[in-house]
């Protein structure tokens, strides 16, 4: 009986290492590029080409948030958001986000960011596809 225990003993620390890597054989770092994509704001997380940009629904305003691969926050050179068809408008940044005024029955918006490097990021979205934002 003594023996069995010291078997079981060694197979749990043989087992060790194997069981953090988890279920599927591998590990899952949270800071690594591309495997945050959960909204952190409460709206849409797009991504284009490897950043990401989050779209709220913030009565009576658009909030959007801008971050790289990592999701580490970006800081833009310009944005714009068209509501529903009309002509582009300035998103302006305050306090670590992108916003605009939105009209309270606002369908659909064409989002596009500048970075400081001149990539441009550009999204549509459904403001359905949203959720509860604020």
């Amino acid at each position: 009986m003594r023996s069995l225990g010291f078997v079981c003993a060694g197979l749990l620390l043989f087992a060790l290492p194997f069981l953090s890597l988890g279920v599927g054989g591998h590990v899952h770092d949270a800071t690594g590029p591309h495997l945050d994509h959960w909204p952190r704001h409460g709206g849409q997380l797009m991504m284009v080409g490897d950043s990401h940009l989050e779209i709220v629904d913030a009565p009576p305003a658009i909030e959007v948030y801008a971050s790289d691969a990592r999701r580490w926050p970006l800081t833009p050179r310009s944005a714009r958001v068209a509501l529903d068809g009309t002509p582009p408008r300035p998103l302006d940044w305050e306090r670590g986000r992108l916003v605009a005024p939105a009209a309270p029955d606002w369908r659909n918006a064409a989002v596009e960011v500048t970075l400081p490097g001149g990539q441009v990021l550009a999204v549509s979205v459904a403001r359905a596809d949203i959720g509860g934002g604020r």
